[in-house]
């Protein structure tokens, strides 16, 4: 059974009475689909004959834009790609031959194969049991009531761990966390390091301004078991869309580590191209087409 992903969307998109499946029938696309646009949790229906007030007005304004982005983006997503199809292929070879005809590819690990979904997704792919391990720790993490909203969000998995839908996240220089928190990165390491090792860590040491989403940090590495080989990486860190700093890569956990990683390499499946790289991140992407921004939100 697949657990319940979290709705970690702002509360002001949660709240809305608009009921966006009003307006479905203008779109020709498909029940499935449909059905999978309007997966907008938390959404209670509005009461026939009532009269909204400015606010209801408001969010329902914001809820339609977001459903107009939704729909938007399901057609600007990668032309002949259908998820619907590719969920019905049951072997990683199989889901790799049919993903690498119509994605681009972003990043290639040890584990996994990133590829571009649209502008706001991307489809991790694994490539062998370390992979599927991996694939499974970061939807644990996801779903770990622990975690905040500080790691990239998944929006839909493989029961059996073989591909994950996740948040398409701009990977961040020690100069742009740096500018965008008004915080050192080396700063940040090392509080992060003292703080999780027990070595005199001093709460003074971080800023007014980051230490709620500093703790977030903290509380999901210790709930979770993540490796600080991981959250000291700085390209494992970057910026979402409305503006998170977030843990783009977060499935080597401690027990996947030790699974997979001593004194061993991961082996692919057969089928399964052999070529790596030392990141799953998102080299390819022109982000310069993408207008997000330089701001922080905690």
């Amino acid at each position: 059974m697949m657990r319940r992903l979290p709705d970690r969307s702002p509360p002001s998109r949660r709240k809305s009475g608009f009921d966006s499946r009003r307006i479905v029938g203008d779109f020709n696309l498909g029940p499935s689909k449909a059905e999978r646009l309007l997966k907008l949790p938390g959404r209670p229906q509005a009461n026939e004959g009532s009269i909204p007030s400015g606010s209801t007005v408001i969010k329902e304004m914001e809820d339609l834009r977001r459903f107009i982005e939704l729909v938007l983006e399901d057609i600007r997503s990668a032309p002949g790609f259908n998820i619907d199809v590719m969920k019905k292929f049951k072997t990683v070879p199989e889901i790799y031959n049919y993903v690498k005809q119509f994605l681009k590819p972003m990043g290639r690990g040890s584990s996994r194969m990133t590829y571009l979904l649209s502008s706001r997704k991307i489809l991790k792919v694994a490539k062998n049991d370390a992979g599927l391990s991996q694939n499974e720790a970061e939807v644990d993490v996801f779903t770990n009531p622990s975690t905040k909203d500080v790691v990239a969000r998944i929006f839909d998995y493989d029961p059996q761990n073989k591909w994950l839908v996740s948040e398409l996240v701009k990977p961040l220089s020690w100069d742009q966390f740096e500018h965008i928190t008004r915080w050192g990165w080396q700063e940040f390491v090392d509080c992060l390091k003292s703080k999780l090792q027990g070595g005199g860590f001093q709460e003074k040491d971080v800023p007014q301004h980051m230490r709620k989403w500093f703790n977030a940090v903290v509380e999901m590495a210790q709930a979770n078991k993540l490796s600080l080989g991981d959250l000291k990486v700085d390209d494992h860190w970057g910026k979402t869309s409305d503006n998170r700093i977030v843990l783009l890569d977060y499935g080597l956990t401690y027990d996947v580590g030790d699974k997979h990683y001593v004194g061993q390499y991961p082996q692919n499946f057969v089928g399964v191209s052999k070529t790596n790289h030392n990141k799953e991140n998102t080299d390819d992407v022109d982000w310069n087409d993408l207008d997000w921004g330089d701001t922080f939100k905690v």
